[in-house]
This record gives C-alpha cells, sequence and structure tokens, in this order.
C-alpha cells in the first residue's frame, strides 16, 4: 500500500476519525459496553500508511443502536481535532446508518441533531473540504443525499454571495 503514494510529485497524508452513537446513550442514559471499547477518535494526518493501517486495525466496529449514528462528533473530529494542512481537502464518509436528525433520517429519536450536523457540512464548504461518501447497505442513503444537498446548495450561495460582495 505504500508504494502507492511514492510519487515525487505527489504528497498525501490521511487520517482518521470514527464515532460511536454516544450521543444517542446519553439521551436514553443508556450504558453499553460497545461505546467502552473504542470511544470516538482520530488519527492525525500522516503519509505513513503502515502506521496508519495498524491504528485502524486497532478500531472494533461492534453493531450500534439501529437508529441514526451520530454523524455530528464525526464531522466534528475532523473539523477541530484534525490538523489540516494547505492544498485540497477530502472527507471519505463511510457509514452503515443514516445520520440523527429527521432531515437526515426519517423518525430519527434525536430531531435536534440535524441542525447540527447542517452547520458542520456548511462549514466543510468554508474551509473547501470536500466529502466522498461511501454507504454501506441502503440505511444511509437519505442521509447522504441530505449531505450532499446542503453542502452543494450552501456552496453555491457562497459564490453567489461572493460575486455580489465584488
Amino acid at each position: 500500500m505504500k508504494e502507492i503514494f511514492k510519487d515525487e510529485d505527489k504528497d498525501f497524508n490521511f487520517g482518521v476519525t470514527f464515532y460511536r452513537d454516544e450521543i444517542y446513550a446519553k439521551e436514553k442514559k443508556k450504558d453499553d459496553s460497545r461505546l467502552k471499547r473504542n470511544s470516538n477518535g482520530i488519527f492525525q494526518l500522516t503519509n505513513n500508511m503502515e502506521i496508519l493501517k495498524d491504528y485502524i486495525s486497532t478500531i472494533e466496529t461492534k453493531g450500534g443502536f439501529g437508529y441514526g449514528g451520530d454523524w455530528v462528533s464525526g464531522y466534528g473530529l475532523a473539523l477541530n481535532d484534525i490538523k489540516w494542512r494547505e492544498g485540497t481537502k477530502l472527507i471519505i464518509h463511510i457509514a452503515d446508518d443514516g445520520a440523527h436528525g429527521e432531515e437526515f433520517t426519517k423518525g430519527d429519536p434525536l430531531p435536534q441533531e440535524g441542525p447540527k450536523l447542517t452547520n458542520l457540512i456548511k462549514k466543510c464548504v468554508d474551509k473547501k473540504i470536500n466529502i466522498v461518501a461511501f454507504k454501506i447497505g441502503n440505511d444511509p442513503k437519505q442521509s447522504f443525499e441530505k449531505t450532499k444537498e446542503i453542502y452543494d446548495e450552501y456552496k453555491i450561495s457562497q459564490k453567489k454571495n461572493r460575486q455580489f460582495m465584488e
């Protein structure tokens, strides 16, 4: 894997954020050992794929609660805790469950999380961070579609605002 990124004209760095559904557990006052094994976390950007691969292999992926996921924590970590560099920025979001918030997951038990996620998606636009989504199963489909809609509409509105200001 390391050899792919050895092109001297390219300088790739990769990091990881991962999130559990801690927000749902706290909201429902549910004590669940699945959250304690590997809480939300990050691995800072690096070009050392062996170290990154070793780190990723320590993350346990055990089942969730069957409701939307805490995407707010995931995007919050990516935006606030990762030390981004200059250049092209990209979040590769892999999810097997939709986001909390009624607009992201119909019938979600935590509708107050939707506006928080909307603001974080807009911050990605402001920081020129692109988002690529990979869904595992069909559960995150609505959430990724809504994420794309918010991202695209906000990006267009920001461009129009800049043109107006000029």
